[in-house]
C-alpha cells in the first residue's frame, strides 16, 4: 500500500533545491512502490561503487565530507475513507522518544517511549504518555490496514504523508 518518494519539488515545500551537492540538477527519486524497496538515494561516490547511475542526492557541507539526502519525503496517498483510517478504537502516536537509540537497523526490531491520544471513531478520548511501542519495522510495513487519501506536510514542509493505520504494534503502559 505504500509509495515513498523524494521529491525535488512540490509546491510550497521548504527544501527546493535546483542542484545537489554535487551540482547535478535534482529529480524525484522512488524508494518504495507498492510497499517494495525500488531505490536508494546515491551520490557520485555511492553510485560507482554500487554500479548504478547516480541519483542526484548529493549533500556536502562547508567543512563535511559528500553525503546523500533527500529533499521532500511523500508518502503517496491511499485509497482508504478517512472512516476506514479512524474508525474504532486505536492510539494515534504523536511523539516518538529514543529512535536514535531504540532500534535495531538490521534487523528492523525497535522499542521507543511515546506520547499520543486514545481515540474512538476519529475522536481524542483521552491523552496517553509514558508508553512504550514495539515492534519490527518490516513487518509494520506489511501490517498497513489503511492509507489515507489526503496528504499534509509536517511543520517544516519536507515530509508530507496521509494518516497510516498499522496493526500488531505492541503498546506497554498506562
Amino acid at each position: 500500500m505504500l509509495t515513498i518518494t523524494d521529491k525535488a519539488y512540490v509546491e510550497g515545500g521548504m527544501s527546493i533545491c535546483a542542484f545537489d551537492g554535487e551540482g547535478f540538477a535534482t529529480k524525484d527519486t522512488v524508494l518504495v512502490s507498492g510497499g517494495e524497496l525500488v531505490g536508494l538515494y546515491h551520490n557520485s561516490a555511492t553510485a560507482a561503487h554500487f554500479g548504478v547511475t547516480h541519483t542526484a542526492n548529493a549533500s556536502r557541507s562547508a567543512k563535511g565530507t559528500l553525503g546523500v539526502s533527500g529533499l521532500h519525503k511523500v508518502i503517496s496517498a491511499g485509497q482508504s475513507s478517512e472512516s476506514e483510517v479512524t474508525g474504532g478504537e486505536y492510539l494515534e502516536l504523536i511523539s516518538l522518544q529514543g529512535i536514535h537509540s531504540g532500534a535495531d537497523a538490521i534487523s528492523g526490531d525497535f522499542s521507543f517511549g511515546a506520547s499520543g491520544f486514545l481515540c474512538r471513531d476519529g475522536k481524542r478520548v483521552q491523552p496517553v504518555r509514558g508508553i512504550t511501542v514495539a515492534g519490527n519495522f518490516y513487518q509494520m510495513l506489511k501490517d498497513v490496514e489503511a492509507v489515507s487519501s489526503t496528504v499534509l506536510p509536517n511543520a517544516w514542509k519536507s515530509f508530507y504523508a496521509p494518516t497510516i493505520r498499522f496493526s500488531g504494534l505492541s503498546i506497554a503502559g498506562e
